[in-house]
């Protein structure tokens, strides 16, 4: 689909969601949800191609001033992919070595509480694999709190 073609297909969208939104069938909102989701990924290819022409326009540049409409920037996303196991091991030996010495009792501190302590510390823990707490006997609804996002209709 071209931009013209969209555009006019956005413009008969509307106008059907005008005229939907008034009918309270289930089945009529659905065809028009499919329509809408449609377009939506045609659109989003159409705004990939200007993007990606946009882009080449730079030339090179990560940065352009556009007179009257200010500073264009070309951003890119990283992936970053860890080799968890070398990480930790490293950190636990680096932990272990950075033990603290109670300056009361002179006791080192404990290794695991050492490891832990680093973990928590350079770690950004954000979800946790909740078969396998299962599996250790952990019941994961008592360490965490669930709230739900917006809902979502799909066809199946």
């Amino acid at each position: 689909m071209n931009p013209t073609g969209a555009f006019n297909a956005v413009e008969k969208i509307l106008a059907e969601i005008q005229l939907v939104g008034l009918e309270e069938s289930l089945e009529a909102r659905v065809d028009l949800l499919e329509k809408a989701r449609s377009l939506y990924r045609e659109l989003k290819i159409i705004v990939d191609d200007i993007e990606n022409l946009a882009i080449q326009s730079m030339e090179g540049d990560r940065k352009r001033e556009l007179e009257g409409r200010g500073l264009v920037e070309v951003k890119s996303t990283a992936k970053t992919t860890w080799d968890t196991d070398r990480v930790v091991s490293a950190l636990a030996l680096e932990a272990l070595d950075r033990r603290s010495v109670d300056e009361v009792t002179g006791e080192l501190q404990n290794a695991t509480e050492a490891i832990l302590e680093a973990l928590k510390e350079v770690a950004a823990i954000s979800y946790f694999r909740t078969g396998k707490l299962k599996e250790y006997g952990i019941d994961p609804d008592k360490y965490r709190d669930q709230t739900y996002g917006r809902k979502t209709l799909r066809l199946i």
